[in-house]
């Protein structure tokens, strides 16, 4: 395969993306074998590859290739994949109610982010230590997460299904503060852009069901490839088996 690595991680990404995570991983485990530890690639493969195992609720597995890819990217000096790494690492802590160690791997991926000039995944962090904020109600913390995250997110186009993760977690803390201006403005943003995730959501879906139908076909030729193949061996096996009687037959006819 010319330029396997990037090929095979692509089709790890396409799998992924329809739901199979155990065939994307398959395939970015092939892809690792097949790319240098010093390939920038190598990261993010490992990365999506412990990403993959959070969806699957396998966080253990996941650790340990998020351990892996916060050292693929210190061997390249890769600095946003580590801070990536680490705001991933928090989620798992903060799903098993580790909330202080959530909070200072979130801290931390923001300062890298930050001085890395990656306002995409500082907005990802900011957000995701806002909602720790809310839950463990230090709501003025959050607010100011959100609202710095909102500033970068306005100048965008693509970002709605954050912005409603931002209207809904600033709509708990207007109810908390009993501020209904603030509570209604959140309650309008969030209709509105549930609308509008609405109609991108149609669009994913019928993406969704091309791909799965794209899947479906493929896995059905690979189904009748394997039955010809199998009928082929049997086929082979048969004329073997034959053959081999006529033989002794033809034996035992010069015998007599």
């Amino acid at each position: 395969i010319i330029d396997s690595c990037n090929i095979l991680k692509l089709n790890g990404f396409f799998w992924s993306t329809i739901e199979d995570y155990n065939k994307s991983n398959e395939y970015l485990e092939r892809a690792l074998q097949q790319c240098s530890a010093n390939n920038q690639n190598y990261g993010t493969i490992l990365n999506n590859i412990a990403l993959n195992y959070i969806k699957l609720n396998n966080f253990e597995k996941s650790l340990i290739y998020l351990e892996k890819t916060k050292t693929a990217a210190i061997a390249i000096n890769d600095k946003v994949r580590y801070a990536k790494a680490l705001g991933d690492i928090a989620y798992i802590e903060a799903h098993r109610k580790n909330y202080d160690n959530a909070v200072n791997l979130l801290k931390e991926d923001i300062e890298i982010s930050q001085a890395e000039n990656s306002d995409k995944n500082t907005m990802f962090a900011q957000i995701r230590l806002a909602t720790i904020y809310v839950e463990t109600k230090q709501y003025q913390n959050a607010k100011t997460l959100l609202l710095d995250a909102l500033a970068y997110i306005k100048t965008k186009t693509y970002l709605a299904s954050n912005e409603l993760d931002i209207q809904k977690l600033l709509l708990q803390i207007a109810i908390h503060e009993k501020n209904d201006i603030a509570e209604l403005e959140a309650r309008r943003k969030i209709e509105s852009l549930s609308d509008q995730i609405i109609l991108q959501d149609g669009v994913e879906a019928v993406k969704m069901a091309n791909w799965q139908s794209q899947k479906e076909r493929v896995e059905w030729q690979l189904e009748a490839e394997q039955n010809k193949s199998e009928k082929s061996k049997v086929i082979k096996w048969s004329l073997f088996t034959v053959s081999l009687l006529l033989c002794g037959l033809v034996l035992s006819i010069y015998r007599v």
